[in-house]
């Protein structure tokens, strides 16, 4: 009998009670009842409506800011913490680099009206035009000299 027990002989005589027949199914009250919705398929980038040069532009920058981040943040930790100049410096020099092409790149990007025009790029200023017809960078725009210094002119 006491083999039985060290065994784990789990046979029961037949006055014995089983312990485990007034227990409730606790594993089917605890699974969540929440219905999980499915995620929708990714688009592939051909459905995408953006015209092509558009898209390469965006990348072009992307990669380049992306760039100038990791190899400037990596030359700065090995500048700061391993006191390694040169290949931190090297890596610094690398990011500004990558930083000042994104600039440029981002500068001289020729921005798209919402009207589907080509705005003038953000480099150069935008004329504007009012009934003298255009207004350049040469004339002068301050307000006329007032006498009194009200905005009035008195003569």
């Amino acid at each position: 009998m006491l083999d039985d027990l060290l065994e784990g002989n789990e046979e029961k005589g037949p006055g014995e009670p089983d312990p485990e027949a007034d227990l409730r199914d606790y594993e089917a009250e605890l699974t969540p009842s929440v219905q999980i919705p499915e995620a929708p398929s990714p688009s592939s980038p051909a459905d995408v409506d953006a015209p092509a040069e558009l898209q390469r532009k965006f990348w072009v920058l992307v990669l380049a800011f992306n760039g100038a981040l990791l190899a400037g943040s990596l030359g700065g930790l090995y500048v700061v913490f391993r006191n390694d100049w040169y290949l931190g410096g090297r890596l610094l020099a690398a990011g500004l680099v990558c930083f000042l092409y994104g600039a440029y790149r981002l500068r001289t990007w020729d921005l798209p009206r919402g009207d589907g025009t080509k705005a003038v790029s953000a480099s150069t200023p935008a004329e504007s035009t009012d009934a003298d017809g255009p207004t350049g960078g040469d004339e002068e725009t301050a307000p006329a000299a007032t006498t009194d210094g009200t905005g009035d002119d008195k003569d």
